[in-house]
């Protein structure tokens, strides 16, 4: 695929689709190597933590139990799993620069930028929670029709800055921001494109749950246990660096359309 039109012109979703396909196929060993290492630990943690399904759903403890361990599982994902993300956004990146990397040098950059990334999305979680949480407390207090009421604003907001910071990963991993101005940087590219980018990202979640679907259809056969769980996990998130490239290329797309007008206002000017 000829990837110079992310230079110039907006990408459909299909050109996206076809372009992070070629890159997973030409980066497919890169990929394994950036999300075996992050992704197995997270694997194995969350099976020793999920308990056996012995006895009926209803088992005193069980169902805290499983709670306990999904809420590990969020926690493991959100604080590790961003380190894939960003690895392989610098990895898309330098291969679209023309300059050859290997997962050593990704996943090294990604760490360097971790605390950062981590600091920033706690911010981006702020933001998005803020007015959910206070209409919880409003609901709370008020009981009754009014709670639902009282925190559909909060949902509403947290819908629209959750897609305004869709690409701050990228963002803290490929451009020198941090903090509230990686918060800007994700927003202005979104400005003006928030439906389209919400469309895009709906359809990723979609296309990655018919993935895990298909996937679990094809294990079904397999006996259950732990290294069954662990192996179909990591598996999945193999495959699911398919969308991280999608979304990688995406950012790279806008950014490059949002910044052409200064670049073309450096370019030498033409002949006659």
């Amino acid at each position: 695929m000829d990837f110079s039109i992310i230079r110039y012109r907006e990408m459909t979703l299909g050109e996206m689709l076809s372009g992070a396909l070629a890159l997973y196929r030409e980066g497919w060993r890169l990929i394994l190597s950036v999300v075996i290492p992050i992704y197995l630990p997270i694997a194995i943690v969350s099976a020793l933590f999920f308990p056996e399904e012995s006895g009926p759903a209803a088992e005193a403890g069980v169902e805290m139990a499983w709670q306990r361990a999904m809420a590990l599982r969020m926690l493991l994902e959100l604080v590790f799993g961003v380190l894939v993300t960003m690895a392989l956004a610098y990895a898309v990146d330098k291969r679209l620069s023309g300059v050859g990397v290997d997962f050593r040098e990704a996943l090294a950059t990604a760490l360097v930028r971790w605390p950062v990334m981590l600091w920033t999305g706690l911010m981006a979680g702020l933001v998005m929670g803020s007015l959910s949480f206070v209409g919880f407390l409003a609901g709370s207090a008020a009981g009754g029709p009014a709670r639902f009421f009282l925190l559909v604003p909060g949902i509403v907001w947290g819908v629209y800055y959750g897609v305004c910071y869709t690409f701050i990963s990228f963002v803290v991993a490929l451009r020198p921001q941090r903090g509230w101005a990686a918060l800007s940087y994700s927003a202005t590219l979104v400005k003006g494109r928030w439906g389209r980018v919400f469309r895009v990202v709906i359809a990723l979640i979609f296309f990655e749950l018919l993935l895990t679907i298909m996937l679990g259809a094809l294990l079904a056969p397999f006996p259950g246990g732990a290294a069954t769980t662990v192996a179909a996990d990591v598996l999945g998130r193999v495959f699911s660096a398919f969308f991280t490239l999608v979304l990688v290329l995406f950012f790279l797309n806008l950014d490059q359309v949002e910044r052409r007008p200064t670049l073309a206002a450096w370019a030498p000017p033409e002949d006659d």
